[in-house]
């Protein structure tokens, strides 16, 4: 984590991005997407408190209104479905599987 919030979020009246907990305030939150506003009001806390996933909201200055959130998710790929341009053999060899984290929408 940043250790300094950057002059323009300051300016902008925003926290910085804070790992989700139960006392965030998502009762106006609406980012369009009926799946991803039911994900972020119901399930995403849980995932997090279960290391499941991360997700890290932004919220209104001296407020804990959510106006964004994103989520980091532990993921892995059979490294027989990642064509060999990829990734180096050696490393292919090595591993039945290439761990990544997915930025989720």
């Amino acid at each position: 984590m940043l250790e300094k919030t950057p002059s323009k979020t300051k300016t902008m009246g925003i926290n910085a991005p804070c790992p989700i907990n139960e006392n965030h305030d998502f009762s106006d939150f609406d980012c369009g997407e009926d799946v991803l506003n039911e994900f972020v009001k119901t399930s995403a806390f849980n995932d997090f408190k279960n290391n499941e996933s991360a997700t890290y909201v932004l919220t209104m200055k001296d407020s804990n209104q959510v106006i964004a959130f994103y989520t980091l998710v532990h993921y892995h790929i059979r490294n027989k479905k990642i064509p060999d341009s990829f990734v180096n053999s050696s490393i292919k060899s090595k591993y039945n599987d290439i761990r990544i984290v997915l930025l989720g929408r």
